[in-house]
């Protein structure tokens, strides 16, 4: 089954670290489960089946930075039944990292987006047999970003909170779980989590020692990370409203965004200042997204 064959792929990317030739292998696996996942579009006749061929195209889109595309491979079509907690979950969770990425506008508005994603939570407490935590792992493993917001967002649903273990902590240096994180590993991270352009990452020395020791092993599956920037999460947060912005500076506050050493990202760095300055109710959010779209600072 092309179903199969594409989760194989997704975990081989997974076990990847993002930088370096690993990046261009992960792309490449990346369109490999966009050529296999077109057997959805041709062949699959139940709506289960095909919901989750949109959401593997999507996510395969998101991953490799065609955000707008993944917004269009997620168009139209059937909409999940109320059991069908699994797809239900993964197409929230999907919605909430595109309001992550530089869109001017969302598939979904944000509040309704949230609303979608606390309701399979909602329904799989109250649905015979549904297992809550079971679908939150689920969200973990494939949707990361998504688990940290969800944990983060006002009316968090708590079954993601310990997903805020996987966030970044920044100030003068980096950690994730303990283990050094070089700087411009960091800035690296966070465009990926953006989803716009690198600009390359020497990852040679200690560079890659490090970024080595941020894999690990799971139930005999090799995982890296997810260590994951907060600036996607606090971009998301900017389009809500005042309790978003606060649960923003909240969380600028307690984890930070970039570190203040050598991170050799300077572009970066002042697109990091104007969301500082949205975060602060001081600047609207479509003005500084526009910032994020380019590997260079605007004007």
């Amino acid at each position: 089954m092309w179903q199969l064959e594409a989760g194989h792929l997704f975990a081989a990317a997974e076990s990847l670290p993002p930088a370096g030739k690993a990046l261009a292998q992960r792309e490449q696996v990346l369109r490999e489960v966009l050529a296999i996942s077109e057997q959805s579009v041709l062949r699959d006749i139940f709506d289960s089946d095909q919901l989750f061929g949109r959401w593997v195209r999507g996510r395969a889109r998101l991953l490799l930075g065609e955000y707008g595309v993944a917004v269009q491979e997620l168009a139209g079509g059937t909409q999940a039944q109320a059991e069908d907690l699994f797809n239900r979950a993964l197409l929230a969770a999907l919605d909430l990292e595109l309001a992550m990425t530089p869109l001017d506008k969302l598939r979904l508005p944000l509040h309704e987006a949230e609303q979608r994603f606390r309701a399979v939570f909602e329904d799989a407490r109250t649905i015979p047999y549904a297992d809550p935590e079971g679908l939150a792992a689920l969200v973990g493993r494939w949707h990361p970003q998504a688990a940290v917001y969800a944990a983060l967002m006002p009316q968090p649903v708590l079954e993601f909170l310990p997903a805020l273990d996987l966030i970044l902590r920044v100030s003068n240096r980096a950690s994730w779980r303990g283990q050094a994180v070089p700087a411009p590993l960091v800035a690296h991270l966070t465009r990926l989590g953006l989803r716009v352009p690198t600009i390359g990452l020497s990852v040679g020395g200690n560079v890659a020692y490090q970024i080595a020791r941020l894999g690990r092993e799971e139930n005999g599956v090799k995982i890296w990370g997810p260590v994951l920037p907060l600036l996607p999460m606090l971009v998301a947060l900017a389009r809500g409203g005042p309790d978003h912005l606060t649960t923003a500076r909240r969380a600028w506050k307690d984890f930070g965004v970039l570190p203040t050493g050598n991170h050799n990202d300077p572009a970066l760095a002042d697109v990091v200042e104007v969301w500082r300055v949205v975060v602060d109710g001081q600047r609207p959010w479509p003005t500084a997204c526009g910032r994020c779209k380019t590997s260079e600072p605007e004007g």
